[in-house]
């Protein structure tokens, strides 16, 4: 995850390894966070992670030496720290005593919504320099979600069991994959009027190729698909979208 949020960022014109460092650091250290399942405590006023803290405390270390050698703009910094406060609203446990809130990621839609938020903040952000940074923002924001609806059909057995309410479950297999490859089509769309202004049409061949490959990952999901398929046909489209990107950009 963080080699592919690291890789699609290169779309930016102030593009570094730098800047790389810093987007691999960031993403690696809220996924590892994810993994330690934090909680909030409104009642003990308590902030509880579980064990194995040791590599995110060096990570988050080295995150904020990052942050403080970096020279983003400001509007850049504000939008990577809502996508931080998005990441960690996904996956954190909020308890009080009239109960559990299981962050964002329980809540139908706005799971979806949150994580492809989050990530279209940080590998695309919106530049007031240049108004048409808001069609690649959108065009990487409908892929992401395309990918996280479609991600869900892995995991609609143990959903339900959870009794957590996902696109899916709520629509059915058939009907994931039409809507996912129908936002697929909508991202290559906004790239290619994204690219109708720029001198260049090396970023609508990336949209195009990463587009097609995904869709055909999609078309291939079926409900007996292994964890492995899954692996490969969606998270490696993500993967291969970043490098696809890095490539063109």
């Amino acid at each position: 995850m963080a080699t592919s949020s690291a890789l699609m960022a290169t779309t930016s014109k102030d593009f570094s390894a730098f800047h790389y460092l810093f987007i691999f650091t960031g993403t690696f250290t809220g996924y590892y966070l994810a993994n330690l399942h934090p909680e909030i405590n409104f009642t003990n006023t308590k902030f509880k992670i579980n064990e194995n803290k040791i590599i995110l405390t060096i990570a988050f270390i080295f995150l904020l030496i990052l942050l403080v050698m970096s020279s983003f703009p400001f509007f850049k910094l504000v939008q990577y720290g809502l996508a931080s406060l998005l990441s960690f609203c996904y996956y954190t446990q909020f308890t009080s005593k009239n109960g559990s809130f299981f962050g964002t990621r329980s809540v139908y839609l706005l799971k979806n919504f949150s994580i492809a938020l989050a990530w279209a903040f940080v590998t695309s952000p919106i530049l007031l320099v240049n108004s048409d940074s808001i069609l690649l923002f959108l065009q990487r924001f409908l892929f992401l979600f395309a990918l996280s609806i479609s991600i869900d059909l892995r995991d609609i057995k143990k959903d339900s069991r959870r009794k957590i309410v996902t696109f899916p479950i709520q629509h059915g297999f058939r009907k994931t994959k039409g809507v996912a490859i129908i936002l697929l089509l909508l991202s290559v769309a906004l790239v290619y009027f994204y690219t109708c202004h720029q001198s260049s049409n090396s970023l609508l061949i990336a949209s195009i190729t990463s587009g097609i490959l995904s869709i055909l990952g999609i078309l291939n999901l079926h409900e007996q698909s292994t964890n492995q398929e899954y692996l490969l046909l969606v998270d490696g489209n993500l993967l291969l979208h970043g490098i696809l990107f890095f490539i063109f950009a």
